[in-house]
């Protein structure tokens, strides 16, 4: 397995936060976008702001849940490839980094013993090296 595939995880998440925020964004626009003040007026142009919305909701849920499940897949096959992994070390750097998407530095302070940020990035590229 390539750091590009493992990284994989990282970025949907990534993608994945993005996304719930612009949503709780267009939800929270809602019907704001519509002034009502009863008066009869003409539109040259029709445009529905609320339709327009309502369809990048769709569109943006969508989305959403593709990418949700296809963030669970890659982490079903991430574990995959870190649990055939034999030195432990090496495993726990792993799911840290790539499993809970932890940086380099919350990686090295969770493990503890000295390690650095450098340190055990630089241990999961020799492993991935070696293999």
């Amino acid at each position: 397995m390539t750091l590009k595939e493992l990284s994989e995880v990282y970025y949907l998440s990534e993608e994945i936060k993005h996304d719930k925020k612009l949503l709780r964004m267009l939800w929270n626009i809602g019907v704001k976008t519509t002034k009502i003040n009863g008066m009869p007026f003409a539109i040259s142009v029709i445009y529905d702001p609320i339709a327009e919305n309502v369809a990048t909701i769709i569109d943006l849920e969508r989305t959403l849940k593709k990418n949700i499940a296809k963030r669970l897949y890659e982490k079903r096959k991430i574990m995959a490839f870190i649990n055939n992994i034999d030195d432990c070390f090496i495993r726990l750097i792993f799911k840290l980094r790539f499993i809970e998407c932890k940086n380099w530095r919350d990686v090295a302070k969770e493990i503890g013993g000295g390690n650095t940020a450098s340190s055990v990035k630089m241990s999961c590229h020799r492993f991935l090296k070696r293999r």
